[in-house]
Protein backbone atom coordinates (compact mmCIF):
# COMPACT_ATOMS: atom_id res chain seq x y z
CA UNK A 1 0.00 0.00 0.00
CA UNK A 2 1.49 3.67 -0.60
CA UNK A 3 2.34 5.54 1.61
CA UNK A 4 0.12 7.73 3.15
CA UNK A 5 -3.03 6.02 1.54
CA UNK A 6 -5.52 4.60 3.43
CA UNK A 7 -8.69 2.89 3.85
CA UNK A 8 -10.82 5.78 5.25
CA UNK A 9 -14.29 5.36 7.37
CA UNK A 10 -16.54 7.62 7.23
CA UNK A 11 -19.24 7.56 9.80
CA UNK A 12 -21.99 8.89 12.35
CA UNK A 13 -23.06 7.14 15.24
CA UNK A 14 -25.78 8.17 17.53
CA UNK A 15 -26.67 5.35 19.69
CA UNK A 16 -23.13 3.49 19.37
CA UNK A 17 -24.51 0.90 16.87
CA UNK A 18 -22.66 2.09 13.76
CA UNK A 19 -19.86 3.38 15.97
CA UNK A 20 -19.41 -0.81 16.87
CA UNK A 21 -19.74 -2.07 13.78
CA UNK A 22 -17.08 0.82 12.08
CA UNK A 23 -14.41 -0.01 14.73
CA UNK A 24 -15.03 -3.43 14.27
CA UNK A 25 -14.06 -3.43 10.76
CA UNK A 26 -11.15 -1.13 11.23
CA UNK A 27 -9.47 -3.73 13.64
CA UNK A 28 -10.34 -6.54 11.07
CA UNK A 29 -8.77 -4.25 8.39
CA UNK A 30 -5.89 -3.13 10.28
CA UNK A 31 -5.14 -6.88 11.21
CA UNK A 32 -5.14 -7.50 7.65
CA UNK A 33 -2.22 -5.03 6.72
CA UNK A 34 -4.75 -2.22 5.68
CA UNK A 35 -3.76 1.79 6.85
CA UNK A 36 -7.25 2.83 8.33
CA UNK A 37 -8.35 6.32 9.03
CA UNK A 38 -11.59 6.59 10.70
CA UNK A 39 -13.59 10.15 10.55
CA UNK A 40 -16.42 10.15 13.29
CA UNK A 41 -18.86 13.20 11.74
CA UNK A 42 -21.13 14.86 14.15
CA UNK A 43 -23.28 17.67 13.81
CA UNK A 44 -22.70 20.75 15.13
CA UNK A 45 -25.91 21.06 16.90
CA UNK A 46 -26.21 17.16 18.12
CA UNK A 47 -29.81 15.63 18.58
CA UNK A 48 -31.12 15.10 22.31
CA UNK A 49 -30.87 11.29 22.77
CA UNK A 50 -33.97 10.79 24.77
CA UNK A 51 -36.86 9.63 22.07
CA UNK A 52 -34.53 10.41 19.73
CA UNK A 53 -37.29 8.93 16.69
CA UNK A 54 -39.52 11.76 17.93
CA UNK A 55 -37.15 14.61 17.73
CA UNK A 56 -38.81 17.31 15.60
CA UNK A 57 -35.02 18.61 14.05
CA UNK A 58 -33.81 15.08 13.44
CA UNK A 59 -37.10 14.22 11.60
CA UNK A 60 -37.19 17.63 9.49
CA UNK A 61 -33.39 16.91 8.94
CA UNK A 62 -33.82 13.62 8.10
CA UNK A 63 -37.03 13.38 5.43
CA UNK A 64 -35.54 16.91 3.77
CA UNK A 65 -32.38 15.60 3.24
CA UNK A 66 -31.16 18.89 4.07
CA UNK A 67 -27.40 19.56 4.90
CA UNK A 68 -26.21 21.00 8.26
CA UNK A 69 -23.18 22.02 10.04
CA UNK A 70 -20.82 18.94 10.80
CA UNK A 71 -17.67 18.34 12.34
CA UNK A 72 -15.21 15.72 12.71
CA UNK A 73 -13.80 16.18 9.12
CA UNK A 74 -10.75 18.63 9.37
CA UNK A 75 -8.52 16.36 7.95
CA UNK A 76 -10.66 14.38 5.37
CA UNK A 77 -8.79 14.70 2.49
CA UNK A 78 -10.49 12.18 -0.78
CA UNK A 79 -7.01 11.89 -2.62
CA UNK A 80 -5.79 9.78 0.46
CA UNK A 81 -8.51 7.53 -0.04
CA UNK A 82 -7.21 3.95 -1.15
CA UNK A 83 -10.98 2.99 -0.53
CA UNK A 84 -13.89 4.63 1.45
CA UNK A 85 -16.61 3.11 3.59
CA UNK A 86 -19.48 5.33 4.28
CA UNK A 87 -20.91 3.98 7.57
CA UNK A 88 -24.80 5.52 8.95
CA UNK A 89 -27.73 4.50 10.37
CA UNK A 90 -31.13 4.60 8.91
CA UNK A 91 -33.63 6.62 10.12
CA UNK A 92 -36.96 7.26 8.24
CA UNK A 93 -35.81 5.02 5.46
CA UNK A 94 -32.70 7.52 4.89
CA UNK A 95 -29.20 7.92 6.40
CA UNK A 96 -28.50 10.29 8.77
CA UNK A 97 -28.39 14.14 8.04
CA UNK A 98 -24.39 14.06 8.78
CA UNK A 99 -23.53 11.72 6.33
CA UNK A 100 -26.06 12.97 3.80
CA UNK A 101 -24.18 16.40 4.77
CA UNK A 102 -20.60 14.67 4.21
CA UNK A 103 -21.87 12.66 1.08
CA UNK A 104 -23.26 15.86 -0.56
CA UNK A 105 -19.74 17.72 0.12
CA UNK A 106 -17.60 14.94 -1.47
CA UNK A 107 -20.22 14.93 -4.41
CA UNK A 108 -18.15 13.82 -7.61
CA UNK A 109 -14.49 14.47 -5.66
CA UNK A 110 -13.81 10.80 -4.47
CA UNK A 111 -12.30 8.48 -7.02
CA UNK A 112 -11.65 5.53 -5.04
CA UNK A 113 -13.74 2.57 -4.64
CA UNK A 114 -16.78 3.18 -2.01
CA UNK A 115 -18.36 0.72 0.36
CA UNK A 116 -22.05 1.48 2.24
CA UNK A 117 -22.44 0.68 5.39
CA UNK A 118 -26.15 0.69 7.00
CA UNK A 119 -27.13 0.06 10.30
CA UNK A 120 -30.97 0.10 11.53
CA UNK A 121 -33.24 -1.82 13.73
CA UNK A 122 -35.42 -2.65 11.06
CA UNK A 123 -35.28 -5.58 9.25
CA UNK A 124 -34.71 -3.95 5.92
CA UNK A 125 -31.13 -3.60 3.18
CA UNK A 126 -30.92 -0.10 3.40
CA UNK A 127 -27.60 -0.58 2.49
CA UNK A 128 -29.28 -0.64 -1.15
CA UNK A 129 -30.92 2.50 -0.94
CA UNK A 130 -27.46 4.22 0.86
CA UNK A 131 -25.75 2.92 -2.12
CA UNK A 132 -28.16 4.31 -4.70
CA UNK A 133 -27.88 7.89 -3.01
CA UNK A 134 -24.18 7.72 -3.24
CA UNK A 135 -23.96 6.57 -6.95
CA UNK A 136 -26.59 9.09 -7.71
CA UNK A 137 -24.01 11.79 -6.11
CA UNK A 138 -21.17 10.05 -8.34
CA UNK A 139 -19.46 8.14 -6.15
CA UNK A 140 -18.51 4.59 -7.47
CA UNK A 141 -20.22 2.01 -5.12
CA UNK A 142 -18.29 -1.37 -5.06
CA UNK A 143 -20.27 -3.16 -2.68
CA UNK A 144 -22.98 -2.84 0.68
CA UNK A 145 -23.77 -4.11 3.67
CA UNK A 146 -26.91 -3.38 5.80
CA UNK A 147 -26.93 -4.69 9.63
CA UNK A 148 -30.59 -4.90 11.27
CA UNK A 149 -30.80 -5.41 15.04
CA UNK A 150 -27.84 -4.78 16.28
CA UNK A 151 -23.84 -5.72 15.36
CA UNK A 152 -23.50 -9.30 13.96
CA UNK A 153 -20.02 -9.14 12.78
CA UNK A 154 -20.61 -11.87 10.57
CA UNK A 155 -22.38 -9.80 8.41
CA UNK A 156 -19.53 -7.76 7.86
CA UNK A 157 -17.56 -9.99 6.61
CA UNK A 158 -18.45 -9.98 2.90
CA UNK A 159 -17.66 -5.99 3.05
CA UNK A 160 -14.33 -7.02 4.57
CA UNK A 161 -13.35 -9.05 2.25
CA UNK A 162 -14.36 -6.70 -0.87
CA UNK A 163 -12.74 -3.82 0.77
CA UNK A 164 -9.53 -5.84 0.95
CA UNK A 165 -9.57 -6.99 -2.79
CA UNK A 166 -10.21 -3.62 -3.71
CA UNK A 167 -7.14 -2.31 -1.99
CA UNK A 168 -4.72 -5.24 -3.55
CA UNK A 169 -5.62 -4.30 -6.80
CA UNK A 170 -3.98 -0.78 -6.39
Amino acid sequence: MGAGMWVCIVYYSKTGVTERAVSHLAVELRKRGAEVKVFSVKPVKDYYPKLLHLNPRLIYETITGKSIEVTGLKHFDPNLCRALVVATPIWFGRPSPPITTFIKMFANKVKCPVYALATSIMGKDYAARLRKLLEEMGYSVKGCASLARGVSYSELHGLLEDILRSIEKT
